[in-house]
Formats: C-alpha cells, sequence, structure tokens
C-alpha cells in the first residue's frame, strides 16, 4: 500500500491481511481505501475511480472480489 497513507489506516489494516490471500488482499486493501475516500454512493466504480484507477485496469476484477474471488 501508499507509504503517504495516515498512519491510523496503514495500522489498521494489516490485522485482516490473514483472512485473504495474497491477491485478495491487494484488492481488499484498495477497496477499502477507496470506500474511505468516496463521496456519496460507494459504488465499485466510484471507489476505483476515487483512486483514479481507470476501466482499463478491468474493473470486472474488483465487483467479482466482493461476490467471490477469482
Amino acid at each position: 500500500m501508499n507509504a503517504h497513507l495516515p498512519r491510523l489506516i496503514l495500522n489498521t489494516l494489516p490485522p485482516f491481511s490473514q483472512l485473504f490471500s495474497s491477491p485478495s488482499w491487494k484488492k481488499a486493501q484498495l477497496l477499502c481505501l477507496g470506500a474511505i475516500l468516496c463521496q456519496g454512493a460507494r459504488r465499485i466504480s466510484s471507489m476505483l475511480h476515487v483512486l483514479e484507477m481507470t476501466p482499463s485496469k478491468r474493473f470486472e476484477k474488483y465487483h467479482g472480489f466482493l461476490n467471490r474471488d477469482e
């Protein structure tokens, strides 16, 4: 994750890493951060947009994460 994040976020997320596989954990961190930063509706596309991830980054991977990780 980004070292420029507030220490509170950096210290809060790691204990949850044990619940996820490595690829899933990367997606979970991004979605969590996007949900924190997102204003208005917390849609996957909105969360990824606020993180400046373009549609070419395969948004469907993140939709699948909430359904089941592939």
